[in-house]
């Protein structure tokens, strides 16, 4: 059994345990074909679990997180999840295949599986030992689909506890060796009690927490698998240990720090830590470790975990300060979010009051019910951009409409059978993840599905919605103004030459593009670009939001593009505003790169125009600063006090990125000098050298308030 040490064999300790779990899986899940696909999963984990190396990284807590191989616990791609669906149905499927088509020509893109918070709150609670003794229980009324689930999920909860075992062995094993090392000792006795028991101290519940996360993402996909609210579930173990004198504070930043180090460990995991937050009965939400989790995130210097504040009202003035010396170090985080948007919309989604006011960040912006919901929350992104480059195309050589509404009319047609069909493509694809990719430790930590008898995806959890996505909102409507002003307004080019420039993708036409660009109406200002925002994010809201998914919950939208303004930009081609051809598409539900001209509260005017509490799935507004105007005290009391007034303004979220233009251009010609830069991208920070070249490209030309 190796460890491995020091940090520089980290990425050969990840590959290695990587490639175990795929022969591991090879083998079980080949060897076990005639068995429920649930049994299957379970033992193949199980037999992973039990014989993958165990790597301890740190002289605290015991835990290797890792990226690991998912072929056969998530889907490859969309054309793996067609195939296996025209095998399991026998015959092709149109809308399926318009769909597959659709993906490939940037449509829209899709990736489902990850992207929940897991029940560690229960786990923590009741201990492992309990969940397999409860899913033992119901398996004596089960029905033979129930049972499957049942059994599979008492069996992964046992592996689990194995697996922790094994873990308290080689933190032994390590302890023994004396020096640093000496300090696993606790570790090692922590493991062997929550192995199967509920925790009981601070230290405990931290290293139960570690383990069964990354039981969690070595079971599945390990995007976007995020921890929630940690301060709020961690605080009860503190207050006890503290009262009791069995813990100091510096003993708990310590251990919060080392909690810190291993989460980053998973670089670009897209794992979001909540901090704060407010509910009914007790207020705002401050305590000891939010200052904790905040300072560990400025020490540790890393990408990972992202994180989340809530905020309200009632937030002190204590904690405002803290987050923006936090957001000044140019780390990205923490994003800040509305609990007075963000708990209507989930309330609006069909989530009670209590649940919502608990909700916790999935990934980027991801709003949940942490232990109580799963949503598939990245199932699928639909680019508005491409559904207008689409549309002028199919229209082209045709008679143009009559007028600039029926212009728009015929836009929002299209759209409408864009989302319908590829709604209702996603829905008949997520009906088939029981069948294929199940996920039953996962489902054992999650409220509900033992009592069901059902696993996540197939409707086992308490709230069991679906998502779509909307990218180059922006784009579209710049478009879309653009049209208005230049065909139907000004009447200085017909619909003909406008689709001529296209086609050349300016080209030619640079006279042309230079006026566009110099006179074309801009959303990211309080006019008509943010009323007609508000029209086709009404539209597309109403329509998608009315649709019921695979597993009887209805899709709730979010208005963010993580990287998807890279993929989808490079797909889509030249667009009315001026854009070319190729390069990224707007950020979240930030204006195009670069055309804010009424500054800040222009932007911040035209956003909130949009009714926010509709977008259940989350938002991004971004905004970039340069690190001068964050180092003068006044420019961060106005921006405070901008911040609070974009909340009462009815905003959802808001995430700032602190770095100079010149850095970032030095970056791009010097990666090797610049590894450790992290900024913001759309809802997570990532190191600037890790990002595509067309990503890098879009945050530079985002406008720098200075």
């Amino acid at each position: 059994m190796p460890d491995f040490f020091p940090n520089d064999d980290i990425q050969c300790a990840a590959e290695i345990i990587s490639r175990q779990k795929r022969a591991i899986y090879d083998r079980e899940m080949n060897g076990s074909r005639g068995l429920p696909v649930a049994v299957r999963m379970a033992r193949a984990f199980s037999c992973f679990l039990a014989e993958k190396d165990i790597a301890i990284d740190g002289y605290v807590l015991a835990g290797f997180l890792q990226f690991s191989d998912s072929r056969w616990t998530n889907p490859l791609n969309m054309a793996e999840e067609y195939a296996l669906w025209q095998e399991d149905h026998g015959r092709d499927e149109p809308l399926l295949a318009a769909f597959l088509l659709g993906e490939a020509e940037g449509l829209y893109n899709r990736c489902p599986g990850g992207h929940v918070i897991a029940g560690y709150r229960m786990v923590l609670e009741k201990g492992l030992g309990c969940l397999a003794a409860e899913a033992d229980a119901a398996l004596h009324s089960a029905g033979p689909d129930g049972a499957h689930f049942l059994q599979a999920a008492a069996m992964t909860c046992r592996a689990v506890s194995s697996y922790i075992l094994r873990y308290a062995g080689a933190a032994d094993a390590l302890a023994s060796k004396g020096g640093p090392f000496e300090s696993l000792s606790r570790a090692a006795e922590a493991s062997r009690k929550v192995a199967f028991a509920p925790a009981e101290s601070f230290f405990e519940a931290v290293q139960l927490l570690v383990l069964v996360h990354e039981a969690v993402t070595l079971e599945q996909r390990s995007g976007s698998l995020s921890l929630g609210r940690l301060d709020k579930m961690l605080a009860p173990y503190y207050d006890r240990d503290i009262a009791s004198g069995a813990l100091r504070k510096d003993e708990a930043e310590e251990i919060v720090a080392a909690l810190w180090r291993r989460l980053a460990l998973m670089t670009k995991g897209f794992q979001n830590v909540t901090l704060g937050g407010w509910d009914s009965e007790e207020g705002y939400f401050f305590h000891p470790l939010t200052d904790m989790c905040l300072n560990a995130a400025a020490k540790t210097a890393k990408d990972q975990p992202l994180l989340s504040l809530r905020c309200h009202p009632a937030m002190p003035d204590e904690l405002w300060e803290q987050a923006l010396d936090l957001l000044g170090t140019g780390l990205g985080f923490p994003a800040l979010f509305n609990d007075n948007v963000c708990i209507p919309a989930k309330t609006g989604a069909g989530v009670s009051r209590g649940d919502a006011e608990d909700y916790g960040i999935i990934g980027c912006v991801e709003l949940s019910a942490g232990g109580r919901e799963y949503a598939h929350t990245e199932a699928l992104r639909i680019s508005w951009a491409k559904i207008l480059e689409n549309m002028l195309h199919e229209e082209a050589g045709k008679p143009a409409p009559p007028d600039f509404e029926h212009l728009l009319l015929c836009y929002l047609e299209n759209m409408r059978q864009v989302c319908t069909g590829a709604l209702a493509a996603c829905s008949l694809l997520d009906a088939n993840y029981p069948k294929h990719w199940p996920s039953p430790f996962l489902s054992a930590t999650m409220d509900g599905c033992v009592q069901k008898g059902r696993d996540v995806t197939e409707g086992g959890t308490v709230y069991n919605l679906s998502a779509v996505n909307a990218a180059g909102m922006a784009n579209a409507v710049d478009s879309l103004l653009a049209l208005k002003k230049f065909v139907y307004d000004e009447k200085r080019f017909t619909m003909a030459y406008y689709m001529e420039m296209l086609d050349a993708d300016y080209e030619g036409y640079e006279e042309e593009r230079a006026y566009i660009l110099a006179n074309c109406p801009r959303y990211g200002s309080d006019n008509e670009a943010a009323d007609l925002m508000r029209r086709i994010s009404g539209f597309f809201t109403d329509l998608c939001s009315a649709v019921r998914g695979a597993r009887g919950g209805r899709y709730q939208v979010g208005f963010y593009s993580v990287e998807s303004h890279g993929i989808l930009g490079e797909r889509t081609g030249a667009l009315p505003d001026g854009r070319k051809r190729g390069t990224a598409l707007s950020n979240g539900f930030s204006p195009v790169q670069g055309t804010e001209r009424n500054g800040p509260t222009g932007v911040i005017n035209a956003s909130v125009r949009t009714d926010h509490a509709r977008l259940a799935n989350g938002m991004v507004l971004d905004m970039k600063f340069g690190t001068a105007f964050f180092r003068q005290h006044n420019n961060r009391d106005a921006l405070k006090a901008m911040i609070k007034t974009y909340f009462k303004l009815g905003g959802m979220e808001l995430q700032l990125n602190v770095v100079d233009k010149e850095t970032l251009l030095d970056a791009q010609r010097n990666p090797q000098s610049h590894r450790n830069l992290i900024v913001r991208v759309s809802g997570f920070s990532a190191y600037f050298v890790s990002l595509s070249d067309i990503v890098q490209r879009e945050i530079i030309a985002r406008t720098e308030i200075a």
